[in-house]
């Protein structure tokens, strides 16, 4: 079943090709700019956001982490492109031959710009520590060796050196605001799915583990 999760990234990537790619050059430059954008600013604002949920309601740090790093993605995308609809209502003309083939290879480029993101955010889902039908294992350099989320997460972390360092996470607050800066986030994910993707904890409320390094520790789970 190891074969489905190379199968699905290469849907994925299919399906935004087919999607964006007979827009033309530029309406897909346009959307991969948007989509690189999206992500980084989802990463850099998620763990301030996931940490303040978490104030408020100290049961679901399980979820939190996810659905607002995919909420602060969607939101970010959906402005982005409307901005540049109304920014940008008239295309650039290229040659017809490469517009059509412009657009394909950039459309393929947002598509593997979402999956890198994408599998990134999966991992602090609510799902098992190996996922993707155990096609998704942690400790490899996932889909044909070359590791989509390993590439996202050095991304980030070469931007948050850069014009995304005011939000980025650190583990010294008075250091550097360094995103992952010792490299764990896969690893520390993958140890908090290993131990709350299991019903009792989910019914337990999902404490006991920070990840987020805005995060207050939680109260512990009772009976652990």
């Amino acid at each position: 079943m190891t074969f489905i999760f190379p199968l699905l990234v290469v849907i994925c990537i299919v399906l935004i090709m087919a999607m964006l790619g007979s827009d033309g050059m530029w309406s897909s430059g346009i959307m991969l700019v948007n989509t690189i954008l999206a992500a980084l600013l989802a990463m850099n604002f998620w763990e301030p956001a996931s940490a303040a949920a978490l104030g408020f309601s100290s049961g679901g740090e399980f979820f939190w982490d996810y659905f607002i790093m995919m909420g602060l993605f969607l939101v970010f995308l959906m402005i982005f492109r409307s901005a540049t609809d109304k920014l940008s209502r008239k295309k650039v003309v290229f040659l017809r031959i490469a517009d059509i083939i412009g657009g394909y290879v950039l459309a393929a480029f947002t598509g593997w710009v979402l999956v890198c993101f994408l599998l990134t955010a999966a991992q602090t889902a609510p799902i098992a520590r190996n996922f993707a039908f155990g096609g998704f294992v942690p400790e490899e350099n996932n889909f044909l060796g070359l590791g989509p989320d390993r590439l996202w997460l050095g991304f980030t972390q070469r931007m948050s050196l850069g014009p995304l360092a005011p939000i980025g996470a650190s583990d010294d607050p008075n250091g550097p605001h360094v995103f992952d800066p010792k490299g764990e986030f896969i690893i520390k994910y993958a140890a908090h799915r290993d131990r709350y993707a299991t019903p009792e904890a989910v019914a337990a409320g999902m404490s006991g583990v920070v990840i987020n390094a805005y995060a207050q520790p939680p109260a512990p789970v009772p009976g652990q």
